[in-house]
């Protein structure tokens, strides 16, 4: 399954362009860098999700949109809450331990906090399943966002 297609990178830019407006609107501009690498290590994701409003930057795009619409202006803790909640947290990406074979049985799990999607992906058979929750708690995903935020790092989630 080849990633980032022509059309997937150029939906990818529009949308990101789109979450700085919202940010700036929202007074959130300064976590512009953060979620824009945040972004990255889903890469690819969108290419894998059930439904197209789970892609990672389509689920962002659609918290702000609503926080726009109802003139939100929320606390950097109550926005890494929301960030947290978002749906494209609960995949499960496999990957196959046979180049050009894939099972679900003998894939390898991807962890989001060791490193980016598409990195780990080796251009390998993937497969990617929605789960019930997270692998990390809602809370942690905040709390790692808000401490990236503040130290200006990249979240390991």
């Amino acid at each position: 399954m080849p990633f980032m297609t022509n059309e997937t990178a150029a939906m990818d830019a529009r949308c990101r362009g789109q979450i700085a407006a919202c940010l700036r609107v929202c007074g959130l501009s300064h976590w512009h860098a953060l979620l824009m690498r945040w972004l990255d290590r889903y890469a690819g994701l969108e290419d894998l999700v059930d439904e197209e409003r789970h892609a990672p930057c389509a689920a962002m795009l659609t918290l702000l949109r609503t926080m726009v619409r109802v003139e939100a202006k929320p606390s950097d803790a109550c926005f890494a809450a929301l960030l947290a909640r978002l749906e494209f947290l609960d995949y499960r990406v496999r990957r196959s331990t046979v180049p050009g074979r894939f099972l679900f049985e003998d894939g390898e799990t991807w962890n989001p906090e060791a490193s980016r999607l598409l990195q780990w992906a080796e251009e390998r058979p993937l497969g990617a399943w929605r789960a019930g929750t997270s692998p990390r708690s809602r809370e942690a995903i905040a709390q790692e966002l808000l401490r990236a935020l503040r130290a200006g790092h990249e979240p390991r989630t």
